[in-house]
This record gives structure tokens, sequence and C-alpha cells, in this order.
């Protein structure tokens, strides 16, 4: 009797080892599974904000909606820059981006604005005419080189305005916000657009990282940099 019960006992623990080492290949497998679909499905972050302690004094970065007085006439405006933190440029001629959507039927003047902060007379200023869409628009402007270069280590402020009453410039909708010209001593020109644009964000330059992006034609990695500052609105 002891003999069999030697035997059921050895039995039962060969059953039981290789019970643990199924369940632990499972497991394993699943969690090797896990691990690929998260690398799959998870976007890699580029954009790095290098700003923390120089916040971003906007008036309104966020998305703008509502009419023009006495019209009925829906418009949207939003500028594509960071709303809590200063955005950066190591061009002295950057390019600016921002989205609008008027009601279609309608055609408004759209104003940008540049100022260096603690002047009051803007640097320059661009009148462009819009018409309505179905769709959103992407809009964009680079600062042109008629215009002198703008100062290393200076902070300035753009605005995005609709007008709806040249007089009565309370019942305009704009979209302003700062910005920082810094050297280039750290950023690279030698490669591809969208790398250019990947070391760009990874360096927390905003504005010459979307720049790249939007020329490199690659509206994914657009997108991406957008939602990385919690801008949700393009279209891939």
């Amino acid at each position: 009797m002891r003999f069999n019960n030697f035997w059921l006992e050895v039995c039962l623990i060969g059953f039981i080892a290789v019970i643990s080492l199924n369940l632990k290949a499972i497991y394993a497998s699943s969690e090797r599974n896990q691990n690929e679909n998260r690398t799959v499905h998870q976007q890699p972050r580029y954009y790095h904000n290098i700003q923390r302690r120089e916040p971003n004094r906007t008036v309104t970065s966020g998305a703008v909606r509502g009419q023009c007085p006495g019209n009925n006439k829906r418009i949207f405006l939003q500028i594509l820059a960071p709303d809590d933190h200063l955005g950066l440029t190591a061009q002295t001629h950057p390019t600016f981006f921002w989205y609008l959507n008027l009601e279609e039927n309608q055609s408004r003047t759209i104003k940008f604005t540049l100022v260096e902060v603690g002047r009051t007379e803007p640097i320059f200023e661009q009148i462009f005419i819009a018409d309505g869409s179905p769709s959103l628009k992407l809009m964009q402007f680079t600062l042109p080189d008629t215009v002198e270069p703008l100062k290393i280590n200076q902070t300035y402020r753009w605005t995005v305005t609709v007008v709806c009453n040249l007089q009565r410039p309370s019942s305009n909708y704009f979209s302003s916000t700062m910005f920082k010209v810094i050297s280039k001593r750290n950023q690279s020109f030698n490669y591809s657009l969208e790398t250019n644009a990947i070391l760009s964000a990874r360096q927390g330059i905003w504005y010459d990282s979307l720049y790249y992006a939007y020329s490199s034609g690659n509206s994914q990695l657009f997108a991406q940099l957008l939602k990385e500052v919690n801008i949700f609105l393009f279209t891939e």
C-alpha cells in the first residue's frame, strides 16, 4: 500500500508540474502578444516641450467658434500652436498654420498680425480674403523675406483675426499666441523633411517641426504632432 501511495504521489507531483509549465507558457505567450499589440498600436511621441518654465501667456489659442453680429453664418478658427507653453522656432522667417472654417456663401477678411512682445506697433500685417467652404481649411503663412529677420531670443505674438466689422474690432473673432526665436546651432537641415520634422520636434522646436512635416507631405506625421499638443482636428 505504501508503495502504491508513493507512486501515486510521484505521478500527482509530475502532473502538477506539467500544468504549471503549461500555464507559464500560456502566460508568457499572452504577455508577448500584448506587448506586440502595444508596439503596433502605440504611436511614438515626437514632440518634447523644453519650455516648461516659460509658460505661454496666450490670449486665446484654443478653438474659436461663433457668428458675426447680424449674420447667422458659422465661423471656426484655431491656430496650430501649443496653448500651455511657448512654441519655439529656429527660423527668422517662420511659417504659421491655422485652421479656418467659414460656412458656405460667405466671404470674410482675415488679418494676420505679428508683434514683438513689449511693443505696440505691429512688425507685420497681412490681409487675406477667405471664402466659405463645407470643410475645414488648413491655412499657412510664411513671413516674407522682405521683412527684417526676427531677433534671436526675442518673443513675439502672432494673431489671426476674422474681421466681422472694420469699424467695431470688438465684434471680430481672433486667436493669438506667443512664440520665441532661438539659435539654429542645435538645428540640423541636412536630412529629409520628415527626419528634420522629427529632430525639430524632439528638440522642442514646434514651428519648424510642423513646417517640415507639412512640407514632407506626410499627413500622418503632421496629425501626430498636432495630437501631441491636444489638437485633434486634422483629417488623415
